[in-house]
């Protein structure tokens, strides 16, 4: 039986799921590779493909510590780099009922664009010890035999793995093949699962130092939250899909 520190896991995607996944394995002391079709930029610039890779976001308290666990010091790299740290019980929410109080302390958020953070992020999890990374390679078939997978490439490669993460995105397409082991089953087919919400945002800049110094802006239900840059807000009204 291999033993979890001499385990090889191929990661298929290079995205935030693919990053921190690799994170996660080489906490193990797996050998990891991940493997990314496009060639990867140097800088934090959107990428195509991307899903809402050009919106602002949040990172929530909960997601923020458990990115700081598997990449400790995340937070300050953001913050160095520009996003915005906010205590949720201070953001402005307009409901049916009107605005909810914004002077009760929450929990900490920090609000980046999501080339920023999967830019920190590969550049942390480039430098983690058993990780590589390769670039410009698609993935085109996985294969199994009696004890192993064979991840099989548009370049004529095929890498060894004794686990394989696919973090190719919820298109994926990756066909998987039985290959000599008739006890590998084919991938299972996921229903898609619709939540019914649809979101539209507006950015804005100001002088504003606090999303609800202004609520004359907000003209329907949603909320306001900031933006990797300072004294840049975003709107986004509330509304069902």
């Amino acid at each position: 039986m291999t033993s979890p520190g001499s385990r090889d896991v191929v990661i298929i995607g290079a995205s935030l799921a693919g990053l921190f996944a690799a994170a996660a394995a080489a906490t193990s002391g797996s050998r990891t590779m991940i493997i990314e079709r496009d060639v990867l930029p140097d800088s934090p610039v959107a990428r195509k493909g991307v899903p809402q890779g050009r919106q602002p976001h949040v990172l929530l308290h909960r997601g923020l510590l458990a990115a700081e666990k598997l990449i400790p010091g995340i937070r300050e790299d953001l913050l160095s780099h520009g996003a915005v740290p906010f205590d949720t019980g201070t953001m402005a929410w307009l409901g049916e009922y009107g605005w909810l109080p914004t002077w009760i302390p929450a929990y900490e958020t920090v609000s980046a664009t999501r080339p920023l953070l999967e830019h920190l992020v590969r550049k942390r999890v480039r430098e983690l010890d058993g990780v590589t990374l390769r670039e410009g390679v698609r993935v085109t078939e996985l294969q199994r035999d009696a004890r192993n997978w064979h991840v099989v490439c548009d370049d004529a490669t095929i890498v060894r793995a004794d686990v394989v993460i696919d973090a190719s995105g919820r298109g994926s397409r990756l066909p998987l093949g039985r290959a000599a082991d008739p006890g590998c089953s084919p991938r299972l087919c996921v229903p898609n699962v619709s939540s019914h919400w649809g979101a539209a945002d507006r950015v804005w800049g100001g002088d504003s130092s606090h999303p609800g110094d202004r609520p004359e802006r907000a003209r329907h239900p949603g909320r306001r939250r900031p933006l990797a840059r300072r004294r840049r807000w975003v709107w986004r009204p509330a509304t069902d899909a």
